[in-house]
């Protein structure tokens, strides 16, 4: 299989990583996107990531340039230099100068390379070798210059070296930073860019190549989904009727139908508010928020009555992936949220995707709340309930009337637990409805 990279950098960076490529002929093809400023990075993600498979950058400075516009979905990988073409530079200016020692400047990301100890190795004095490091941070400043009053960082980097250049301390400068080093050439002065030597590259293509492999295989690999309703007896206690209860399913279904097509797998009804979903754990994986959602949408279909978890399994085959997600979800009893199991052994979610459940536990009511729910007579379990009901309205606003269809409890009932829970400091009147014909017009709670 041929996978299609994007290779991001300056432009004769890429054109090296091209051409070092065509030793990996079959396997990967190169897409260059090369750039003039960093600030074009961000637009050649967005634009082209449906034409690749995945993004290396030539160098650890545009990687982190671009870092904050990655995707979750994204394949990045980084050339890392290993100080070899500082060597070649140093050797290019002392050359080009007619000179028997280096005299020069250079700029660093901090972290990148120790100049000095690379420098080391050619055994010449370097007590005229200037160094500037930066932080990646700084380069960003680009962005919001004219609000702050800032130069440029291309222009503070480039006067680094122009002045050492015009005093006549130095025969050149070196500098990993595109802009300034287009600054530095409009003035004319010598400049050499720190890209990466033929082996550097080679080396990261290689990793490349490893690292999509290895994202291939595992996101091709059989996923399950195993959802667990507990408490479920107690839902069916709760049921009038057997239509009732045949709504209840319907309307769980409902709710995973969405998401068992987002997954592009297939539903399975296990009976006793269990249910499976069968896709790929690339799938899964992309769509951890929808089931997230689903959840959420079920919980409040349960009306608090039951509590609602998952169990993702992944596997080599759909029966080892199915053991892996009942694992999860039973061993031992997951109440709420989401568990990951591969092999009997947990994964932790992606920290983007660890959004905590929206329905509200027993122990989300405070000591103090407790105590005015006492003192008022209301159930702790019913305030749950409304604060649940509650989240579905705009600004969690509503009326006698909303919460008594969204509930399935007589208005009757509402203007008594309302009127309690104001009484307590735990709700309050917003506002009234519109006057009606006849009555006084209701009254307009949020929660506090």
């Amino acid at each position: 299989m041929e996978y299609r990279i994007g290779v991001i950098g300056a432009s004769e960076s890429v054109e090296n990583v091209r051409k070092a490529g065509e030793d990996y002929a079959g396997e990967l093809k190169l897409l260059p996107f090369p750039f003039e400023k960093e600030k074009e990075i961000r637009n050649i993600l967005d634009e082209n990531r449906s034409l690749v498979d995945g993004w290396l950058f030539t160098g650890p400075l545009p990687y982190e340039m671009g870092k904050k516009y990655f995707r979750k979905e994204d394949h990045i990988s980084c050339c890392r230099p290993a100080g070899a073409m500082l060597l070649v530079r140093a050797l290019e200016i002392m050359r080009n100068a007619g000179k028997d020692k280096p005299r020069f400047s250079i700029d660093m990301p901090e972290g990148l390379i120790d100049i000095s100890e690379v420098l080391s190795d050619l055994n010449l004095p370097l007590d005229e070798v200037y160094m500037k490091y930066y932080r990646y941070s700084e380069l960003e400043k680009y962005e919001n210059f004219q609000k702050n009053g800032s130069p440029r960082p291309e222009e503070t980097i480039a006067a680094f070296h122009r002045g050492l250049y015009e005093t006549g301390k130095t025969d050149g400068a070196v500098t990993a930073y595109r802009s300034a080093c287009l600054a530095l050439r409009e003035r004319g002065i010598p400049v050499y860019f720190l890209n990466l030597t033929k082996t550097e590259i080679l080396l990261s293509l290689r990793q490349t190549v490893e690292e999509i492999r290895t994202t291939w295989f595992k996101s091709a690999q059989a996923g399950t989904v195993a959802i667990a309703i507990h408490d479920y007896e107690n839902v069916l206690d709760h049921m009038n009727s057997d239509a009732q209860l045949q709504q209840l399913e319907w309307e769980i279904k409902g709710k995973l139908l969405p998401l068992c097509e987002a997954l592009d797998g297939s539903l399975v009804e296990k009976g006793n508010g269990r249910y499976e979903i069968f896709s790929s754990r690339g799938q899964i994986e992309s769509h951890l928020e929808n089931l997230q959602l689903a959840m959420k949408e079920i919980r409040m279909t349960l009306n608090l009555y039951g509590s609602v978890a998952a169990g993702i399994g992944y596997g080599e085959t759909v029966t080892r992936s199915r053991m892996n997600a009942r694992f999860a979800v039973d061993a031992p009893i997951l109440e709420e949220g989401i568990r990951i199991s591969e092999d009997g052994k947990e994964i932790t979610l992606p920290e983007e995707t660890q959004i905590p459940p929206e329905g509200e536990k027993k122990d989300e009511v405070g000591p103090a709340a407790r105590a005015r729910l006492k003192q008022v007579g209301v159930n702790e379990k019913t305030l749950l309930k409304i604060r649940l009901a509650a989240s579905a309205f705009p600004g969690g606003i509503f009326s006698v009337k909303d919460l008594s269809t969204k509930l399935s409890v007589t208005p009757q009932n509402i203007r008594r637990i309302m009127g309690a829970l104001c009484r307590a400091g735990l709700a309050e009147t917003v506002s009234e409805e519109s006057a009606a014909l006849r009555g006084r017009p209701g009254k307009i709670y949020r929660l506090l």
